[in-house]
């Protein structure tokens, strides 16, 4: 809806359109100056101007919202980038979320929960991944992700989210002409799981 009224406003407060011609010889070598053809074609309106000068914000997203792969357990394209600094993380974030912390936590009205009961988009909705500090190890906010199997990329530390900035996760759509990936896209959706197995992949 926002993008909405931006495209509404800019198309409002816009100036006149105009283009430029030339005609002439055009086997002889004009000099293209990038400078004053950028500034010439180059224009605010009055209203984004003013917004501008005033220091406001152009654009804004909000809330976040984290996008979640869906891949078959052989399948690595969903992988992050491998870098040097051993914080970082060669598993996706679906590897992430089957080896999280094993045990429950309290949500912001002293209600505990599983974590082996959240789903998927629930479990990144919730929490953020961050490297592992010792010096958070005593902190109620703070979880450590249980060792697997399949990878021994580093554990990292699992933060509980701050509730007063709304954060969104949604899974990676996925057509039915894929198959069984279509099919665990279905299931991670509602279920909870702890490894592919779970979903009998």
């Amino acid at each position: 809806m926002s993008h909405i009224f931006q495209y509404l406003f800019k198309y409002i407060h816009k100036t006149p359109d105009h283009t430029r011609y030339h005609i002439g010889d055009t086997s002889a070598d004009e000099p293209i100056n990038e400078i004053h053809d950028y500034q010439d074609a180059h224009y605010f309106s009055g209203g984004e101007a003013t917004w501008r000068i005033l220091g406001f914000h152009v654009t804004k997203k909000d809330p976040a919202v984290t996008s979640l792969p869906v891949h078959l357990p052989e399948y690595r394209s969903h992988h992050q980038y491998l870098r040097t600094t051993t914080s970082t993380s060669m598993v996706s974030l679906l590897d992430r979320y089957f080896q999280r912390p094993i045990g429950n936590f309290t949500d912001t009205s002293g209600i505990h929960h599983a974590f082996s009961d959240l789903t998927y988009a629930e479990y990144f909705t919730l929490f953020c991944l961050t490297h592992f500090d010792i010096h958070h190890a005593n902190d109620h906010q703070y979880f450590c992700e249980h060792a697997s199997d399949s990878h021994d990329a580093p554990l990292m530390h699992v933060v509980q989210r701050d509730i007063t900035h709304l954060h969104l996760s949604c899974i990676d759509a996925i057509r039915p002409s894929q198959g069984e990936l279509f099919y665990l896209h279905a299931i991670l959706q509602s279920w909870s799981a702890l490894s592919f197995i779970d979903h009998a992949l």
